[in-house]
C-alpha cells in the first residue's frame, strides 16, 4: 500500500522581556557639633638671686652698718698704731742723749712714711646665686565632637521579567494514499 505522510513539526516561539533593577541610595545626613578646645597654661617663672653683697664689702662698698663696724675697727687700728709711733718717738727723744739725732730721724721717717705695697685683685670672693626652676602646667577641657548620622532607604523600581511561550506553528500530519493504478 502505497501512502504518502507529510508531517509538520510544531515549533514553539518564547518571548522574553528582562528584568530591570534600579537602585538609588539616597546620602546620608549627617550633623556635626563641636565644642571648643580650651587649653589653660599656668606657668611660674624661674628666679635667680644673687648675692654680691660681700664683692661689694671687698670693694669698699658697704652697707651702713657694715660700714660703720668696719670703720670703728679701723679706727681704733689706726689709733693704736699711732699711739705706738708717739711712744716710740717719745722713748727715741727721751734718749737723745746717746749719739743719735732722733729728731732729723724722727722728722724724715714722717716726711717719707714706709708704705707696703700690695696687688690684689678685688673683688677676691665670688657672687652666692641660687635659682629656682620654672614651672609649666597645661590642662586642656572640651575638645569634643558629637556626630549625628540619619541613614536614608534607598528608593528601589523592580520591574519583574516575563517570559511568553507560544506555539508558532501547529503540529500536523497529512497522510494520503498514492496509488498510480486508479
Amino acid at each position: 500500500m502505497p501512502l504518502k505522510v507529510n508531517t509538520t513539526p510544531a515549533l514553539i516561539g518564547i518571548e522574553t522581556r528582562n528584568a530591570t533593577l534600579e537602585i538609588k541610595q539616597h546620602k546620608a545626613d549627617l550633623t556635626m557639633k563641636r565644642e571648643p578646645l580650651e587649653m589653660k597654661i599656668e606657668k611660674k617663672d624661674s628666679e635667680i638671686q644673687i648675692d654680691q653683697s660681700v664683692c661689694f664689702s671687698e670693694c669698699g662698698n658697704k652697707k651702713i652698718f657694715d660700714l660703720i663696724k668696719h670703720s670703728a675697727q679701723m679706727g681704733k687700728q689706726k689709733s693704736m698704731e699711732a699711739i705706738g709711733k708717739i711712744s716710740s718717738e717719745g722713748n727715741e727723744m727721751m734718749r737723745i742723749e746717746n749719739d743719735g739725732e732722733p729728731i732729723k730721724n724722727i722728722g724724715v721717717n714722717n716726711a717719707f712714711p714706709k708704705k707696703d705695697y700690695n696687688i690684689g685683685f678685688i673683688p677676691k670672693s665670688r657672687p652666692k646665686i641660687t635659682a629656682t626652676k620654672a614651672e609649666h602646667k597645661i590642662d586642656f577641657e572640651g575638645g569634643k565632637t558629637n556626630i549625628d548620622v540619619k541613614v536614608n532607604k534607598p528608593t528601589i523600581n523592580y520591574n519583574q521579567g516575563k517570559v511568553d511561550i507560544y506555539l508558532r506553528q501547529k503540529p500536523s500530519i497529512n497522510i494520503e494514499y498514492v496509488n498510480d493504478k486508479i
